[in-house]
């Protein structure tokens, strides 16, 4: 059985958000770009998460990669995110998802998590037994 290969029309399509969501971080910038690719994405199918879920998910990889390259505390993603559900695009429930989501793999990777983010994640986790699959992957100090 051969497994299907990556999804070039996904890829795409989200770097494309990627790169509207860096130029509406920017200092003027617009978010109108980045809401129609996720919109485009969610429309095709490309995505299985609606458009808030999509673009707070990118938005925390994004700031993600700013904070871990640069080194930078100041973040322009937030900012940005904060300002969408102001708009009605994203709500806080899929902000914090989307945070949850990245200090779990966060603490997957390193193998540890300070013990307030432990504390918070294992209260969002619920029962799941995947998620508790991966908790019990992480250290808490």
């Amino acid at each position: 059985m051969e497994l299907p290969g990556p999804d070039h029309d996904r890829m795409r399509a989200g770097t494309q958000l990627e790169a509207a969501l860096v130029v509406a971080a920017a200092p003027g910038g617009d978010a109108t770009a980045a809401i129609e690719i996720a919109d485009q994405m969610v429309n095709r199918g490309l995505v299985t998460t609606g458009r808030g879920q999509l673009l707070a998910s990118t938005l925390m990889e994004l700031s993600h990669q700013q904070i871990t390259t640069t080194g930078s505390t100041t973040d322009p993603y937030a900012k940005l995110a904060h300002h969408l559900v102001a708009i009605g695009v994203c709500t806080q429930a899929e902000l914090e998802t989307a945070f949850m989501a990245r200090v779990l793999v966060m603490g997957v990777d390193q193998g540890w998590l300070e013990a307030a983010l432990y504390d918070r994640l294992e209260a969002a986790g619920g029962n799941d037994p995947s998620f508790r699959a991966l908790l019990a992957r992480i250290e808490r100090r």
